[in-house]
C-alpha cells in the first residue's frame, strides 16, 4: 500500500469516528462547547463590561447600569454553552470588585458568591487565588458589618495563604489586617 493510499484511509477513518462521536453525543445528551459565534459573542460582552466599567466618563449609575445590563446578557450566554469557567471566573471577580469599589456590597456578595465555587473548581479550595476571593468577599461582609462571616471568610482566606505564601507575605498581612478591623469592629 503506498503512503498515498494509508494517509486517504487514516482521513476517512477518522472522519469516521468524528461523526460517531458527535452522534453519540448527541444521544448521551452532552453539551457541544459553544460554537465560535457565540463564544466571541460572550468575549465581546465581557470586553464591552470591563470597558464600561474603566469609563470615567459616564456617572457612577449608567456605568453601573450599562455593565449589569451586559453582564447579564454575557450570564445567560455562558449558562447555556460551556464558556471559558477561567475567563468566566475573571470577568465574575472583576465585577464584583467593581460592585464593592461602587459601596454596592449587597451585589458584590451575589457576585463573589456566584464566582467562588467557579474558583474552587477550577483551582481548588486551598489555592492562594481561591485564598483572594474569600480574602474579598469576607472584606465585603466586614463592610456589610455582618462580622461573623466576614471572619469565616477571612479565616480561610488566612489559612490558605499562612501555608502557601508564608507568614511574612504582604498578601497574609493584609488578611490579618481585616481580621484585626474585624475584631475591632465587633468590640
Amino acid at each position: 500500500m503506498t503512503r498515498s493510499k494509508t494517509i486517504k484511509i487514516l482521513l476517512a477513518l477518522s472522519i469516521i469516528v468524528i461523526g460517531l462521536l458527535y452522534f453519540e453525543r448527541e444521544r448521551l445528551g452532552i453539551k457541544a462547547a459553544p460554537d465560535v459565534e457565540q463564544k466571541s459573542e460572550i468575549d465581546d460582552l465581557l470586553k464591552q463590561a470591563k470597558s464600561v466599567m474603566e469609563d470615567e466618563s459616564d456617572t457612577i449609575t449608567a456605568r453601573i447600569l450599562k455593565a449589569k445590563e451586559l453582564y447579564e446578557k454575557a450570564d445567560l450566554l455562558a449558562s447555556k454553552t460551556d464558556y471559558d469557567k477561567e475567563k468566566y471566573s475573571d470577568f465574575l471577580f472583576d465585577y464584583a470588585d467593581f460592585l464593592y469599589n461602587q459601596g454596592l456590597y449587597r451585589d458584590s456578595e451575589a457576585v463573589y458568591l456566584r464566582q467562588i465555587p467557579l474558583a474552587e473548581e477550577l483551582y481548588g479550595t486551598e489555592h492562594p487565588y481561591t485564598a483572594c476571593d474569600y480574602n474579598d468577599i469576607g472584606t465585603v461582609y466586614y463592610k456589610s458589618k455582618e462580622y461573623d462571616k466576614a471572619l469565616e471568610y477571612l479565616n480561610k482566606a488566612l489559612k490558605i495563604r499562612e501555608t502557601k505564601l508564608g507568614p511574612n507575605h504582604p498578601y497574609t498581612k493584609i488578611t490579618q489586617e481585616w481580621i484585626e478591623a474585624v475584631h475591632s469592629a465587633m468590640e
